[in-house]
């Protein structure tokens, strides 16, 4: 949400796209990956599992530190616009007005409400967070469970999601600041397509589809890096330019609030559900697990699809 508000201020609505993608996927998967993979190498070489939370303790306080001497007070400092006040259309470069510019807090949720193509981005990020949560809690535990993999192995396994998270969230911001609203929608019914059918390949995986252990190991790490990459590609990046063009500066953060507590109020109760899963079934409740996890993916693609294709001839900066 605060990347959102500050985006509506700072940057131009052409480069949305692609400075939501480097946010997005840099700071949270690019990142995530080179710690996930040092934490991999600590457990591998024994140094135990109160190594990596005392590991990114010390990072937590040294960005800390970082922040508070070096980071600048306005973005005009490191060369981005002034924020221009959205109704000031004689400025420079200034934004038209937004139709919920003048709205109240209450007035542009009940505007939210009544939009089925914010409705459908809503549910995408319901979908999507059950699927993300099953495959990065669960996959690495499957491994292990499963195929025999290391600790470092399952870790691995977590930077191959992340990284697909990266690859998927760079994509789907520089495409959607390049392409139009149908091309937008091709490429991601290709992409949505070939990360369903990685889901499905999974579930043959878990039915003996792979020669060896170690073999299928890899396939897992593909697998997931697949799937990551199609939800990514089309989850916080498109749904955030979205807010913006539908809230507009002042209710952006809103929707972006709103789609995040029904991403963790889906989530948080799935993830138990699927623990209790394998826990009352074993290898059985692994494939149960996966089921979900596919289902989750297919719905949560099905609803952005629509959500694009609704919005594939409403390019203007501001749409409500």
């Amino acid at each position: 949400g605060a990347c959102t508000r500050l985006s509506a201020g700072w940057v131009d609505h052409a480069h949305h796209g692609r400075v939501f993608g480097v946010v997005f996927g840099v700071a949270g998967g690019g990142s995530s990956s080179v710690l996930l993979l040092v934490y991999s190498l600590m457990l591998d070489a024994g140094v135990g599992w109160r190594g990596p939370p005392l590991l990114s303790a010390g990072l937590f306080f040294t960005v800390a530190a970082i922040t508070a001497t070096a980071v600048r007070d306005a973005a005009t400092e490191v060369g981005f616009r002034a924020p221009l006040p959205a109704r000031d259309a004689s400025a420079e470069g200034a934004p038209p007005p937004h139709p919920l510019d003048d709205a109240t807090l209450r007035a542009a949720v009940s505007s939210c409400a009544k939009s089925g193509r914010a409705w459908l981005t809503v549910l995408a990020c319901g979908g999507y967070a059950v699927a993300w949560g099953g495959s990065l809690t669960y996959g690495p535990l499957y491994a292990v469970a499963q195929l025999g993999a290391s600790e470092g192995d399952a870790a691995r396994l977590t930077i191959a999601g992340t990284l697909g998270a990266l690859c998927g969230a760079l994509a789907g911001g520089f495409l959607r600041d390049a392409a139009r609203g149908r091309g937008v929608f091709a490429c991601a019914l290709a992409i949505k397509s070939v990360g369903l059918a990685a889901a499905v390949l999974w579930l043959a995986l878990d039915g003996g589809g792979a020669p060896s252990d170690a073999l299928s190991l890899r396939f897992l790490g593909g697998i997931v890096f697949t799937i990551f990459l199609s939800i990514e590609f089309s989850w916080n990046v498109m749904i955030s330019v979205f807010a913006l063009r539908y809230g507009g500066p002042a209710h952006s953060s809103t929707l972006v609030g709103i789609q995040d507590v029904v991403s963790f109020s889906v989530k948080v109760p799935f993830l138990f559900a699927q623990g209790g899963l394998i826990e009352a079934g074993g290898a059985a409740g692994y494939t149960a697990v996966i089921v979900l996890v596919g289902l989750a993916l297919a719905f949560a693609h099905a609803c952005i699809l629509a959500f694009l294709w609704a919005d594939r001839d409403l390019e203007g900066a501001h749409v409500t």
